[in-house]
């Protein structure tokens, strides 16, 4: 390190004293001629025996080693009145997270420290870390190779605890990808698995709360995640990155949700009120109606579990499935029912899907003639 302080020194042309208790040196380039080549090597002039007083010591600058900087430069002094921004060791700063793979420093900057010194540079960061144990390769300290610092700051993470700072990085990564588009932050592209996973869903929920499904920003099942909506869910979008490391926690993704939706207990027919039974049979008769219709029957189903996330309907593709609580009111059966129906009669066309849409349609406009035909005849022409 006094080797490359020195080197740095000379070319800016700065007078440098290193001194200790018996002796002190200055730093100077000679020119020598290596293999037919001039170079400027570094060399020292020293002066030994201080105890002996055969050097100057009126002020007792000799009692400790010492540096001193004769003539520095503008540039050296910005240096000097900011280095506590650069060694962690002058100004110690108490971290918000600290764990044995390294520490948060803090909650934005950016910046990574390495063995308490200041890497420089952009490293793609939203938080500032200190890594003790990253090895640092190149000769000057100037540079940490990403796939060198990806890995260590998921080390960090894997055993974050702190409760503010854990929601500070599910909160960022959530931003990130409601803004979408550019290169992930590294915090947002590495893998880790959270030490205490227990703790990491606890916070989710505290942030995000519990009637929620987690998403990949890359996932383009808009259906599916429409359906998570229908029943209340809110959908939280990740970097895929972190949506990975969330998923592994066991926390409901859309695609889980949907499955608990259908996870349902059916009811037998026996135990269905007559009341209930009455509406199926108005329900069927809608069948009549709407075109190329596939024979199916109506099963109905209530939830596993006090709280179970379910469907008002759905349809598999042999019958529709309707939930109890949605025969209560005529209209909103009737809706359902349609609805399911729709799915059933197109062969399981998506709510989004054209194919869905152009069933509706067509359904709507022609019962639409029908009861045209019945009040204004006259309007309507006989098919040749």
């Amino acid at each position: 390190g006094l080797k490359m302080l020195c080197v740095a020194s000379l070319r800016k042309g700065v007078d440098m004293t290193l001194r200790s208790q018996n002796w002190s040196s200055k730093p100077r380039a000679l020119r020598q001629d290596v293999d037919g080549k001039q170079i400027d090597q570094l060399v020292f002039d020293v002066t030994h025996a201080v105890k002996k007083q055969e050097m100057d010591d009126d002020k007792g600058i000799y009692q400790s080693s010492s540096t001193t900087f004769a003539n520095p430069t503008p540039e050296l002094l910005q240096e000097f009145r900011q280095i506590n921004k650069k060694v962690l060791a002058i100004e110690k700063t108490r971290p918000v997270e600290s764990t044995s793979n390294g520490d948060v420093l803090s909650l934005d900057g950016g910046m990574v420290y390495v063995r308490e010194l200041l890497i420089p540079g952009d490293h793609n960061l939203l938080f500032t870390y200190h890594l003790p144990r990253l090895e640092i390769k190149n000769r000057d300290r100037s540079f940490v190779d990403q796939q060198e610092l990806s890995p260590a700051i998921a080390g960090v993470w894997s055993q974050a605890e702190n409760s503010e700072v854990i929601k500070s990085f599910l909160f960022k990564a959530n931003l990130e990808a409601q803004k979408g588009g550019g290169k992930d932050k590294v915090e947002f592209a590495m893998d880790f698995t959270p030490k205490d996973t227990e703790n990491w869903k606890k916070i989710f929920e505290e942030v995000f709360g519990k009637d929620t499904a987690i998403r990949d920003m890359r996932s383009e099942d808009y259906d599916a995640m429409q359906q998570n909506i229908h029943v209340g869910l809110e959908l939280v979008s990740f970097p895929s990155a972190v949506y990975r490391v969330l998923q592994r926690l066991g926390l409901p993704t859309y695609e889980s949700r949907l499955s608990e939706m259908t996870d349902v207990e059916h009811i037998p027919n026996k135990e269905l009120t007559a009341e209930e039974k009455a509406l199926i049979e108005v329900l069927t008769a809608i069948d009549e109606y709407l075109p190329n219709n596939k024979p199916s029957e109506i099963k109905v189903y209530k939830r596993k579990t006090d709280g179970q996330k379910v469907a008002a309907g759905f349809a598999d593709g042999v019958n529709i499935h309707l939930l109890r609580e949605t025969l209560s009111d005529f209209t909103r059966a009737a809706d359902v029912y349609v609805h399911e129906k729709t799915h059933h009669n197109t062969g399981g066309a998506q709510d989004a899907s054209q194919d869905f849409r152009n069933y509706l349609s067509f359904a709507l406009g022609k019962m639409a003639l029908d009861q045209l035909k019945k009040v204004r005849p006259d309007l309507i022409k006989p098919e040749s």
